[in-house]
C-alpha cells in the first residue's frame, strides 16, 4: 500500500500545483516584453522597450500599451532632459523592434 503511494506521489508530484499556461499568459508575456505600460507612468516611459515612428511626422518614439491597444509613444523631454509626458502618434505608425 505504501509503495503504491510513494509511487504515485513520485509520478504525479512534479505536476501537481502546476497550472497551465493560456493564451492570454503567452500575450501578456509578450506585451511585458515589447511594450511598456502606459499607466505605470513616467519611470516606465523613461524604460523603452521597442522603438517605433510615426509615418506622417517621422517622430521616433517607443511601443506603449493601454490595456490591450498598442501605440506608438512620442516622448516629451524638459530642459534637462528628462521625460515629463508622452503622446501618442496620431496615425499610422511602423513597428521598428529592439
Amino acid at each position: 500500500m505504501i509503495a503504491r503511494l510513494l509511487v504515485a506521489l513520485f509520478i504525479l508530484g512534479p505536476t501537481a500545483g502546476v497550472a497551465e499556461t493560456t493564451a492570454q499568459d503567452r500575450y501578456d508575456k509578450l506585451w511585458n516584453k515589447r511594450a511598456f505600460d502606459f499607466d505605470a507612468g513616467v519611470e516606465a516611459w523613461g524604460k523603452p522597450k521597442a522603438a517605433c515612428v510615426c509615418i506622417a511626422n517621422s517622430d521616433l518614439g517607443a511601443v506603449g500599451r493601454i490595456g490591450v491597444e498598442a501605440y506608438c509613444m512620442i516622448p516629451i523631454f524638459d530642459g534637462s532632459g528628462a521625460i515629463t509626458s508622452v503622446v501618442g502618434c496620431t496615425g499610422d505608425w511602423t513597428y521598428l523592434g529592439k
